[in-house]
């Protein structure tokens, strides 16, 4: 599976200040103003829509930029690279099952991963991965929406005004100290820096069998009746396997559920061709 890293930014209707879309939701807080700034579904369409357009012919590693204009979001800037997945912390490569949570074999950092919901599911993108969690989370909450906020004190249930200074709180009615939710916090302290993360995409193979193309040949074999088989890497850096016959007719081909980086997954499709 490819992953496309993305850094998205727009500017705050309310005072212009930068915002940081680290995450796929449709609210984000401005780290200035605290004012809201709605990025609804239509767009990250748009979005998925212009990324996807591009990302079938771009090469790996390549990086493009672009912008959409929305009538009540603005101007939403978008960089965008094709590239394997890397871990957040350590930057070694990391391999994604789908289903499964993500952790790095190299460092041990568990990277945050989100199923594309229905709303937004198309066109290949199917995962979320290293999205801000605190723009995810703070999103489903809509009851603080002002600054300062106020919160229910978890000893005595008085009201406690917090400003966003500092994490820990006090009680004046019990003297009991309590840390505000990640929510809050989050709503009083937006993230200002733009935090890389990733689409999980698979191209769509919708093209006709003999206009199919391929980077990379890993291995091939031929059966009795001439047939080649082989397997390699597809234009989206997929692995797949694939047969043609003598005069280089593809018969058929399959994208491989599995990363070029699992060699045994490999050998068991080396063996199934050379039986063939």
């Amino acid at each position: 599976m490819t992953g496309i890293l993305l850094e998205i930014t727009t500017r705050c209707v309310h005072c212009g200040d930068a915002i940081a879309i680290n995450s796929a939701v449709n609210k984000f807080w401005c780290p200035g103003c605290k004012g809201l700034t709605r990025f609804p579904n239509e767009l990250w369409t748009m979005l998925l829509d212009e990324i996807s357009n591009t990302a079938g012919e771009m090469s790996r590693g390549e990086a493009r930029s672009t912008s959409i204009d929305d009538a009540n979001t603005g101007t939403v800037r978008i960089s965008f690279r094709k590239t394997d997945l890397h871990c957040p912390e350590c930057k070694e490569p990391i391999a994604f099952h789908e289903g499964e949570k993500l952790t790095c074999d190299a460092c041990g950092t568990h990277v945050f991963t989100r199923k594309v919901p229905a709303s937004m599911g198309k066109k290949g993108f199917n995962y979320f991965i290293n999205e801000d969690p605190y723009q995810v989370e703070e999103e489903k909450d809509d009851t603080y929406t002002r600054h300062p906020a106020e919160i229910s004190c978890t000893n005595c249930g008085a009201s406690i005004e917090a400003d966003g200074s500092k994490r820990l709180v006090n009680c004046q009615h019990c003297d009991t100290d309590m840390m505000l939710p990640d929510g809050i916090w989050y709503r009083l302290n937006p993230s200002e820096k733009i935090r890389p993360w990733y689409f999980a995409w698979r191209a769509q193979m919708d093209k006709k069998p003999d206009n199919l193309e391929f980077e990379d040949i890993y291995d091939i074999c031929c059966d009795d009746d001439k047939i080649l088989y082989c397997i390699g890497e597809n234009t989206d850096g997929s692995p797949a396997l694939w047969a043609m016959t003598a005069d280089c007719q593809l018969k058929w081909m399959n994208l491989i559920p599995a990363d070029k980086r699992w060699p045994d997954g490999f050998a068991h499709i080396l063996n199934f061709g050379t039986n063939k």
